[in-house]
C-alpha cells in the first residue's frame, strides 16, 4: 500500500477503494476466532489510525504499543547485507525471541 515516503495512492483513495475490503476481511477473520495480520511495505501512517481504529488489524510492523510485535528483521536488511552479517542478525533476532517466550512460559501474575 505504501512505499518510503507514503501511500501508493491518496489517503482518500486509500481509505474509499482499499481499507473496505480489508476491515470486511477483518472482520470475517475475527469471527472465525483468529487474528488479522496485515502485511505492507512503505509508510502508512497517513492510514494508520484507520487500520487500527476502524480495520482493527492485529498485527503490523512498526505501530509501537498499539500493536502486536510482527516480524523483527528488517527486509531492507536482508537485501543489502551480505550473508555473514544477516546470519548474525537472524541469530540475535532468534536468540532474543527465544529468551522472550521462555520468559513468558516462565511469568505467573
Amino acid at each position: 500500500m505504501g512505499f518510503r515516503s507514503g501511500l501508493l495512492i491518496s489517503p482518500t483513495d486509500t481509505r474509499e477503494l482499499v481499507l473496505a475490503g480489508h476491515t470486511r476481511m477483518a472482520a470475517l477473520t475475527h469471527e472465525a476466532g483468529r487474528i488479522y495480520l496485515l502485511h505492507s511495505c512503505g509508510d502508512l501512517s497517513a492510514i494508520r489510525e484507520e487500520l487500527i481504529g476502524d480495520v482493527k488489524i492485529d498485527a503490523k510492523q512498526s505501530y509501537g504499543h498499539h500493536l502486536t510485535l510482527l516480524g523483527g528483521i528488517d527486509v531492507d536488511f536482508l537485501c543489502r547485507s551480505t550473508e555473514e552479517e544477516m546470519r548474525a542478525c537472524v541469530r540475535r533476532t532468534l536468540g532474543a525471541y527465544l529468551a522472550m517466550k521462555d520468559e513468558g512460559r516462565r511469568y505467573s501474575a
